[in-house]
């Protein structure tokens, strides 16, 4: 394999065949690193090249990385802060809904009393008003019963003590018509009464 010779300086490389262009960009960048700080010193602005940027300063980064800290030393503390009044307002939301269940369910529960108690009044009130209209009808029905009857025995005897029937009801008839209209309707009214207040007892 033929060797070819090269001089950089003092020293003589050997290169082998076909990398000559390998061994000069180490030769090249040997040179480099040999020249130092000088190879900087003679940019034209007398700075670093373009691809190569100084670090900043110390002070300044430490300045930075404290302000950091402490930012997120805020937001630690806000997060804190926004965690307890979550727990409160989810604890006091729990309270205060069951609360008003419990307030619901008692104003439901009194509710339906007093429905099924006016219920039952309506049913008591309906049960004396057809008692009511039953015993008016049959007082009524009785009295023209007995009023017919004792127009046919005052003709039928001539009595005159009934002579001037528009003057009002009499004989013995009207009289046993009076008591019994008395005592029918007194029971009834009486039996009504007492479911009425019976009604009131239990609704109290």
């Amino acid at each position: 394999m033929r060797d070819e010779s090269r001089i950089s300086g003092h020293r003589k490389l050997q290169v082998p065949q076909g990398q000559e262009g390998r061994g000069t960009h180490h030769v090249e960048s040997a040179r480099d690193l040999d020249r130092g700080d000088d190879y900087y010193n003679q940019q034209p602005d007398g700075g670093a090249p373009p691809s190569l940027s100084y670090p900043q300063s110390r002070p300044l980064l430490q300045a930075q990385v404290h302000s950091l800290m402490q930012q997120l030393e805020a937001c630690n503390e806000e997060v804190a802060e926004l965690q307890r009044q979550l727990e409160t307002l989810e604890t006091f939301d729990k309270n205060s809904l069951y609360e008003q269940l419990q307030q619901a369910r008692l104003e439901a529960r009194a509710w339906r009393k007093r429905a099924e108690a006016a219920e039952r009044r309506a049913l008591v009130l309906e049960r004396f008003t057809a008692q009511c209209r039953g015993l008016k009808e049959a007082v009524f029905e009785e009295a023209d019963n007995l009023i017919a009857q004792n127009d046919g025995d005052m003709h039928t005897r001539g009595d005159p003590s009934c002579a001037a029937p528009a003057s009002g009801l009499c004989g013995p008839g009207h009289a046993t018509l009076r008591s019994t209209w008395r005592s029918d309707s007194s029971a009834g009214l009486r039996d009504a009464a007492e479911e009425l207040l019976d009604l009131q007892e239990t609704m109290d």
